[in-house]
């Protein structure tokens, strides 16, 4: 409500310093190792994972090693997830990905020249499957629809994990469903099975089990990395179809842009008519349609960065008087402030969809990127953002070029969509209510054969601050 840059809750065996500027994020990100994350997400998997207490203990040898190490070593959490940087693992992965959701895309036009879907439901199975295909390979256990119920009715349970009050009677259902796929992951990793997955993948299952982490934790914690791998990225490419397809003019801008980048070719032979669309061109000169994403991102992520103050620590600016944070309480940095403040974004429209508002500006200052908190920031930025907002950006390019969708009912304009019922762990949230939409092939796209192809990439997408 005040906006005040710092303040202290004093809670029941706890105390939390919520942070709510840019400079002081800043100072947090920059003591990396006095205030971690990795302390903070050792806890949580232990609460939503259920690892044993031998998994738990390698988990804090982990993490005073690297504590004790210089400050250039990677944290263990970054060890596991290095194949996620761009190059060619990621390469990799995005092209597995593409090709995926190019089928799933496919489908609908197979079944006709049109189709009425739940769209978050229809977004979920599609990114679902193609962004595990990405992950695990020709064996990826999510293709079994059962596997992916499983998992979709544990990550509902997750909130009530996280609280590790009675699990086993309050949340007794989910911790069956983790079960069940734990014990497919083990399979999946003791057969040989994960050989077949991305480079990610492979090097995850040698780091844990170099480690010293028993196969049975490494299948349970891969059930949690499900979380990292889908909750966030299903909504997100909701709220960007959404946002894109519910406003006719920005819907016009984005496939103007779009439909640049598109060639065309025709066979003399057979008159058929190709299209190809090198996806690197949309991560590098679509200013526009990235600046749409970011923009449904700022509006609806409720992120909330968490440290956790390892030693007494003073934190400071130029412009205010240092802090100290005491040794045992979290750092709290919840990204709705950031993202909500109308001193960053303008008073008259920081809750507007603006399509532009993220579009590179010639001798304007645009607000400080770590104000944009979606991927989190510093040492702890989101190391799937990549692999994450690339497919969004593939998944709404093929839906932009091929399809219109609009509401089932003719006539009707989009429906408001709410996050009311959000649990408070979301940090992207879904909304309360589906809607149901009909997607109509385009005249220009019947008869077309489609080419989406990804060149070779040595940067990934400027979506965070740390990627400027």
């Amino acid at each position: 409500k005040y906006r005040l840059p710092i303040y202290t809750l004093r809670l029941p065996g706890t105390r939390l310093y919520i942070v709510n500027t840019p400079q002081l994020i800043s100072a947090v990100q920059k003591n990396f190792k006095a205030l971690t994350f990795q302390a903070v997400t050792d806890k949580f998997s232990g609460l939503i994972c259920g690892t044993s207490q031998e998994a738990q203990d390698v988990q804090k040898r982990l993490l005073d090693e690297w504590q004790a190490a210089a400050n250039s070593a990677p944290s263990p959490s970054h060890t596991s997830y290095k194949a996620l940087s761009p190059g060619e693992s990621l390469d990799e992965m995005n092209r597995t990905m593409i090709q995926r959701l190019a089928k799933e895309v496919e489908i609908i036009v197979s079944g006709g020249e049109e189709k009425e879907v739940a769209l978050f439901e229809w977004v979920k199975e599609a990114v679902g499957v193609a962004t595990t295909d990405g992950v695990y390979g020709d064996k990826n256990p999510y293709r079994d629809a059962g596997f992916r119920r499983s998992f979709w009715f544990y990550e509902a349970g997750v909130p009530t994990l996280s609280l590790g009050v009675f699990p086993t009677i309050f949340a007794k259902p989910c911790l069956e469903a983790r079960q069940r796929n734990a014990l497919i992951l083990e399979k999946y990793f003791t057969s040989g099975d994960y050989l077949h997955g991305a480079t990610l993948t492979r090097n995850r299952f040698d780091w844990h089990i170099a480690s010293g982490f028993p196969i049975p934790d490494v299948a349970k914690l891969e059930v949690g990395n499900g979380i990292a791998i889908l909750a966030n990225t299903v909504p997100t490419a909701f709220w960007a179809i959404y946002h894109i397809f519910s406003n006719p003019a920005v819907l016009s801008s984005i496939r103007e842009e779009i439909i640049q980048h598109v060639e065309t070719t025709t066979s003399p032979e057979t008159s058929t008519t190709t299209k190809h669309i090198d996806i690197s061109l949309l991560k590098t000169s679509s200013p526009l349609f990235l600046s749409s994403l970011k923009e449904s991102m700022r509006l609806h992520s409720v992120g909330v960065g968490v440290r956790q103050v390892m030693t007494d620590t003073t934190i400071s600016t130029p412009s205010l008087p240092p802090f100290l944070l005491k040794k045992g309480s979290l750092v709290i940095m919840p990204s709705q402030v950031q993202h909500s403040d109308p001193d960053l974004w303008g008073a008259l429209d920081v809750n507007a969809f603006d399509i532009e508002r993220f579009v590179p500006k010639a001798k304007l200052k645009g607000p400080n990127p770590v104000s944009f908190r979606a991927f989190g920031g510093g040492t702890t930025l989101c190391p799937g953002r990549h692999f994450a907002i690339t497919e969004v950006l593939v998944l709404v390019a093929m839906l932009t070029l091929r399809f219109d969708i609009q509401p089932v009912a003719k006539g009707t304009a989009w429906k408001e969509m709410t996050t009311e019922k959000a649990p408070m762990t979301a940090a992207m949230p879904k909304p309360d209510d589906d809607v149901d939409v009909v997607l109509r092939q385009r005249d220009d796209d019947k008869g077309v054969k489609w080419v989406f192809n990804l060149s070779a990439g040595e940067k990934g997408i400027a979506i965070a601050a740390e990627d400027m």
